[in-house]
């Protein structure tokens, strides 16, 4: 069957464009379980996540295992993990908390010098059985539809990122423990404004965590990065995906800005979560 806009031909694989017809990025793969996890199809599942941004699997039920086989036909694994904000669910209260920054926009690996390539999730508890949902931003139409003196301005700039500042989204007042804490997290680390990708493509990545800019004087550099994530995220770059129990999702991670949203810190939500290394360095 063919599947639209990537040219090729894979046999039970189908890409159906009215899903979401609103949004620049986003789309739903009819495949089986073992389609997934036998491989055959992986090349084609990178290539359409390059070109789609987000790619959603409903009703395959891949546990933890085969969720993690599927990855490993994409790529190296980077992380394989479960996340929630509720200590009770995931029993540890320290990364319950730090799973509260989720619901502000951001990039994995932020902190490091290589981000990960994509990320991989599907629901293991959601509240009442269903429910829930994650928001993707499209960071490649954000740069293209810039306007051409703000592409000129951004394309070479490096931008700070920090995990102490994507906490301070969740708690903007906090104690001298807990900047302590976020600090040892890691330090900030730079990262391009513009990424210029293998495919050619260029995105532009910014998040919660950005909070200074190489070079430019602070006040004018919080106020451009408040500017340009505002555009990044307005309502026509937005794909919102609904969860149900048995889906998958995946992700361009340097492509697209991500976020859950909001939900009670008491609901059990637990999601499962893997992440596949990144090969481009940053330029």
């Amino acid at each position: 069957m063919a599947v639209a806009g990537c040219g090729v031909t894979v046999r039970k694989l189908s890409i159906n464009p009215s899903v979401p017809i609103e949004s620049s990025i986003g789309r739903q793969v009819d495949a089986s379980k073992s389609d997934l996890i036998s491989r055959r199809y992986a090349s084609e599942i990178r290539d359409l996540l390059i070109v789609h941004g987000v790619l959603c699997f409903p009703g395959v039920w891949l546990d933890d295992e085969e969720q993690l086989e599927f990855a490993k036909s994409i790529g190296e694994i980077k992380s394989d993990w479960d996340v929630s904000s509720d200590g009770n669910v995931n029993g540890n209260n320290r990364l319950a908390e730090y799973q509260k920054s989720s619901i502000f926009w951001h990039f994995d690996g932020f902190g490091v010098d290589i981000p990960e390539f994509a990320t991989i999730m599907s629901p293991r508890i959601l509240e009442n059985g269903k429910g829930g949902a994650t928001e993707f931003a499209d960071c490649y139409a954000a740069f293209e539809e810039l306007p051409d003196t703000d592409k000129q301005l951004v394309d070479r700039l490096w931008v700070w990122h920090s995990f102490e500042t994507q906490m301070r989204n969740v708690n903007p007042q906090p104690t001298e423990q807990e900047v302590e804490a976020w600090r040892h997290g890691g330090p900030p680390h730079i990262q391009p404004f513009v990424w210029h990708h293998g495919s050619g493509r260029k995105s532009l990545l910014l998040g919660g965590s950005a909070n200074m800019i190489e070079g430019m004087e602070p006040r004018a550099a919080a106020a451009l990065i408040r500017r340009l994530n505002a555009w990044i995220t307005q309502p026509r770059y937005v794909f919102r995906y609904s969860w149900q129990l048995g889906d998958l999702v995946m992700w361009d991670n340097t492509g697209t800005l991500h976020r859950a949203v909001p939900y009670a810190s008491d609901s059990k939500r637990l999601m499962h979560r893997t992440t596949i290394a990144g090969w481009e360095k940053p330029a």
